[in-house]
């Protein structure tokens, strides 16, 4: 006899696991949650570097033309060395553009087209550029917790409220093994409940 044998006589998936089966499901579903969210929050927009502070989103603009390098597509990381005096004011379409090459990185932040999205996590903290890496952030670490907690959890959850525990307790004393025990109570509890004993002073 084997303790899979055993296992139907002393209670398979009762109230215990069905418990522990309804808390784990109301653990996953708000991670789930979290986890999806963070793909939204994360969404980046098209973007480019911001010269002034009221500065808005546009798909085509003299001001734009003037200090934002083009190719194949507008440049998001860097702009033109260029000085405006008077931006924040100025009319967008009369701008005298003074000519140059030479391209810097963005200094005053980013423009975004909020267009599709009127505010992520990615706009709010300009995780653009070189701190791209950093909107990824929140999963990786999130991945990390998850592997700590499986490692850590699963070595305690082997060991408390294990029915192969109770099944290899009762098979050794339905086995020839125990046939010199009689009238003890074995308890199975990892040592939870660890019976007291009085120590004797030493004489």
């Amino acid at each position: 006899m084997d303790y899979e044998e055993i296992l139907p006589h002393i209670g398979e998936f009762g109230k215990y696991q069905k418990i522990q089966v309804m808390i784990i499901i109301f653990a996953i579903v708000p991670y789930s949650w979290f986890s999806g969210c963070q793909t939204f929050y994360s969404m980046s927009a098209t973007h480019y570097c911001r010269l002034y502070a009221e500065q808005i989103f546009e798909i085509n603009s003299t001001l734009k033309t003037c200090t934002i390098p083009y190719t194949s597509e507008w440049a998001s990381c860097s702009r033109y060395d260029v000085v405006l005096p008077g931006m924040s004011t100025m009319n967008h379409s009369i701008i005298d553009c003074p000519y140059t090459e030479r391209t810097i990185e963005c200094d005053h932040g980013w423009v975004y087209d909020r267009s599709q999205f009127s505010n992520t996590q990615v706009m709010e903290f300009d995780l653009v550029c070189e701190r791209n890496w950093l909107k990824q952030l929140p999963k990786t670490t999130s991945g990390i917790g998850t592997i700590i907690a499986s490692l850590v959890f699963s070595v305690v959850a082997d060991r408390f409220g294990k029915p192969e525990d109770i099944a290899n307790a009762v098979l050794f004393l339905a086995s020839s093994e125990s046939s010199y025990i009689t009238g003890q109570g074995i308890v199975v509890d990892g040592g939870q409940t660890l019976p007291e004993y009085d120590v004797l002073p030493e004489s």
